[in-house]
């Protein structure tokens, strides 16, 4: 009797978890299961860094064209002259542009570099912010954890709620863009 009454109390304190899961149209499971990469890129947050990573992208990209254009008319300029030049003049010039060639490529290449690991850093404040996110899709479900989808052999597609993190992550994070502050401490 003792048994029943307490399997009965157990079944109780558990009942609104399950209930309230429903009720948000969530699995009522301890597992649930959420695709990282397709939350980043189609939440706010990933679109504005994404978005933005594109355009940063876009102006190297043109700047790069310039520069390589410019570059491309200055070595045709010195070929032209090497025929007034004597060999050792011209090889100190020729020198001289290749070693500014070499630096503007290892200045760009750093700027690459500097892009991407701004693009990283991005990504890793997002899933650093997302722990609330995931505190509230936990709570609301009655879940225990959250599994990485490309980490599991094999799952019930009900258990993915990346949807439902977007548009939760979406709600408490918003696209993450640093608010500018007012001047005179006044607020939008």
């Amino acid at each position: 009797m003792l048994l029943r009454a307490l399997v009965f109390v157990i079944g109780i304190a558990f009942m609104p978890v399950t209930l309230e899961a429903q009720a948000r149209n969530l699995p009522s499971s301890t597992i649930l299961i959420i695709d990282s990469e397709r939350l980043y890129a189609e939440s706010n947050f990933g679109q504005r860094a994404l978005t933005e990573l594109q355009a940063e992208t876009a102006v190297l990209a043109a700047e790069y064209r310039r520069i390589a254009a410019e570059l491309s008319e200055e070595e045709q300029a010195l070929t032209d002259k090497r025929p007034t030049m004597s060999p050792e003049d011209f090889r100190k010039v020729a020198d001289a542009f290749d070693e500014r060639v070499e630096g503007i490529r290892a200045f760009e290449q750093q700027r690459e570099n500097d892009l991407a690991a701004n693009a990283e850093a991005e990504k890793r404040l997002f899933f650093q912010e997302l722990a609330p996110v995931l505190e509230v899709v936990l709570r609301e479900s009655g879940a225990l954890v959250v599994l990485e989808k490309n980490s599991v052999f094999a799952s019930s597609s009900v258990l993915d709620v990346t949807d439902r993190v977007i548009a939760q992550a979406n709600v408490m994070l918003g696209d993450g863009a640093a608010e500018e502050e007012q001047p005179d401490g006044e607020e939008n």
